[in-house]
């Protein structure tokens, strides 16, 4: 079985998978230069690194589901 298409040149299996690696890039990314960034505030700099996360996770979804639609 296929996957379903975006337009007729993506593949939606692919979009996926690459805007769950780019949010994972960046989730790393953010846990690791925000402590930097908000000393003596590690645990906000934690939780922001978490909601930038699913923020970005969120409107990728949003995204895709309203190309597809």
């Amino acid at each position: 079985m296929r996957g379903r298409r975006i337009g007729s040149y993506m593949d939606q299996r692919v979009i996926d998978s690459a805007t769950s690696g780019g949010s994972l890039v960046l989730l790393l990314l953010s846990l690791t230069v925000l402590p930097m960034l908000l000393q003596g505030m590690e645990g906000y700099a934690y939780l922001l690194a978490i909601i930038v996360f699913i923020l970005a996770m969120s409107v990728a979804g949003w995204k895709i589901t309203g190309q597809s639609a």
